[in-house]
């Protein structure tokens, strides 16, 4: 189960590489404290070329489709409070 399938590892490599194609700077990447969480933020910071901290949320672990958009939104907007 928590193992990054191979579709997982194209989806980030894609995500990676969209990153390195961009011209907005990227400040720290986050993953969850799984395996494939972890595999898969790895693939993205070597194909998007980022030299940014990488650092573990355990509170990324598990998500329906779509929270972890919201979830996001909220952690950055309690940040500005």
């Amino acid at each position: 189960y928590d193992t990054l399938s191979e579709t997982g590892r194209a989806q980030a490599v894609a995500t990676g590489s969209w990153f390195a194609a961009q011209a907005r700077p990227v400040s720290m990447v986050w993953h969850g404290p799984r395996r494939r969480q972890i595999e898969t933020a790895a693939e993205v910071v070597r194909h998007g070329r980022l030299e940014v901290p990488v650092a573990e949320v355990s509170g990324l672990d598990e998500f329906g489709e779509g929270d972890e958009v919201r979830t996001v939104m909220t952690v950055e907007g309690e940040k500005d409070d």
